[in-house]
C-alpha cells in the first residue's frame, strides 16, 4: 500500500482550526510547528471577515487619524478632524469593545473630563453622562490622572458597561477610593460597595476586556492583575501575578492586551521583551505561559507597548515612547520602522494616544449595540 504524504502547508492550514488547548499540546514537536501554533493562537478565526483600523491623535491634538490595516502593511493615515465638540480636547483612549471606542476629553470651558463612545467606522459619537463621584474635598474631581476606566460587555445580561475606579493619593498612601459602574440600559451610574477592595496600588492603565471581565495591571512589583466581573459587578482574584523568570531586574514597562481573543501581557526588560498568554484550564483557573521571549537590536527602553498582531500572526505592531511605529517580524526577528505613522508624546503615553479596532463586516449601528440614547 502506497504511503500517503500530507503536504506540510496543508498540515499548517489544518492546525489553525484546532481549539487553543489542543494546539498547546503540540508546541514542543518542532520550532516551525511552534511558530505556526502561536500564529493560530494570536490571529482571529479564519472564517471571520473583519476590517481593522488603527486610530491615533495627531501631533497637535486637533484631529483623529485613521489607517487601514491588513496582513502586510498599514495604509497612509487619513486625518478626519476632531470628532468631538469644538470645546472638548481629546485626552486618551479609555477602552474598546465590540468595535466601539471609549475615549475621554477635557472640556476647555469647564475643565471637566467627559467620556465619549465613538464608532470609528461611522464616526458616530455619543456623550456619556458625567459620573457623580463623591468629592471628599473641593480640589478633587474625576480626571485622567486619578481615575482608571474600563469598557466591556456583560454577556449574561447582554449589556455594555463602563467601570470607573477613582482614588485620591496623598503622601504615597491612598486614603479612599470609589468604584462606579455605568449601565447603558438605564443610563445611570451606580456606586458599588466593595469593602474588600483595597486599592492600595495605583492602576494607571486602561482596563482590557476579556472573558466577560475587565482587567487592569496595577503598578506593583509583582505585576498584579486586577479583575472586575461585569456580570456580578465585583472584583475577583482570577489572573495570577506574572513571574519574572530569569530576570535580574523588573520589567521597564508592561501592559495587558487582547490578541486573537486571548489575554496577553507584554513586558519589556533590559535586553529583551516577553509576550505571555493567560491560559484557562478545565478548573477555570488561569496560568501564564510564554509565547515569545525575544531579543531585539533597538534599545528596549524605546519600546513602550504592543498595539496589535498582524492578521496572519507573523508580525507585531509596536510603538515607541516617542510615538514611532514598528513592525516586528516574529520569524525573521527584525524590526521595520513605519515612517508614515507617528503618535505624539505630549501629555500621555503613546499607547493612550493610539487604539486598534477590528470590525466585523456585518456591523450594527451604535445605538443598537449599546442601548444608548442620544445625550445632549
Amino acid at each position: 500500500m502506497a504511503e500517503i504524504m500530507i503536504p506540510k502547508e496543508l498540515i499548517f492550514e489544518i492546525i489553525h482550526y484546532f481549539p487553543l488547548k489542543t494546539l498547546l499540546r503540540f508546541r514542543c514537536l518542532s520550532k516551525q510547528l511552534y511558530n505556526e501554533i502561536v500564529k493560530a493562537i494570536l490571529r482571529p478565526t479564519k472564517n471571520t471577515k473583519t476590517q481593522h483600523k488603527l486610530l491615533y491623535w495627531d501631533n497637535n491634538n486637533t484631529g483623529l487619524c485613521v489607517a487601514d490595516f491588513d496582513d502586510h502593511e498599514i495604509s497612509t493615515a487619513i486625518k478626519l478632524g476632531n470628532p468631538l465638540t469644538p470645546n472638548d480636547r481629546f485626552s486618551k483612549f479609555c477602552g474598546s469593545c465590540n468595535d466601539l471606542l471609549l475615549l475621554s476629553s477635557t472640556n476647555q470651558k469647564h475643565a471637566k473630563v467627559l467620556l465619549w463612545l465613538l464608532d470609528p467606522f461611522t464616526m458616530e459619537k455619543k456623550l456619556v453622562i458625567p459620573c457623580p463621584v463623591d468629592y471628599y474635598n473641593r480640589h478633587h474631581q474625576v480626571s485622567n490622572n486619578n481615575s482608571s476606566f474600563g469598557f466591556g460587555y456583560d454577556s449574561i445580561n447582554n449589556r455594555h458597561k463602563i467601570v470607573l475606579i477613582d482614588w485620591v493619593d496623598e503622601s504615597s498612601y491612598i486614603h479612599w477610593n470609589q468604584v462606579w459602574v455605568f449601565h447603558f440600559a438605564s443610563i445611570t451610574w451606580t456606586k458599588l460597595t466593595v469593602p474588600h477592595w483595597q486599592c492600595h496600588k495605583t492602576i494607571n492603565q486602561i482596563g482590557v476586556f476579556s472573558d466577560n471581565a475587565l482587567h487592569w495591571l496595577s503598578c506593583s512589583p509583582i505585576d498584579e492583575v486586577v479583575t472586575f466581573d461585569l456580570s456580578n459587578e465585583m472584583f475577583v482574584k482570577l489572573i495570577p501575578s506574572v513571574p519574572w523568570k530569569g530576570a535580574c531586574f523588573p520589567p521597564y514597562s508592561r501592559s495587558l492586551h487582547v490578541l486573537g481573543g486571548n489575554l496577553v501581557m507584554f513586558q519589556v526588560f533590559l535586553h529583551h521583551f516577553k509576550l505571555s498568554l493567560a491560559l484557562k484550564n478545565e478548573e477555570e483557573q488561569y496560568t501564564w505561559i510564554t509565547l515569545y521571549n525575544l531579543n531585539f537590536e533597538l534599545h528596549p527602553y524605546g519600546i513602550e507597548t504592543l498595539l496589535e498582531v498582524s492578521k496572519n500572526g507573523e508580525k507585531l505592531l509596536l510603538v515607541t515612547c516617542s510615538g514611532v511605529f514598528y513592525w516586528y517580524d516574529l520569524e525573521e526577528n527584525t524590526m521595520v520602522r513605519i515612517d508614515s505613522l507617528r503618535v505624539p508624546r505630549a501629555g500621555a503615553s503613546s499607547c493612550e494616544k493610539a487604539a486598534f479596532v477590528g470590525k466585523i463586516v456585518h456591523h450594527r449601528q451604535l445605538t443598537d449595540q449599546c442601548d444608548l440614547m442620544v445625550l445632549n
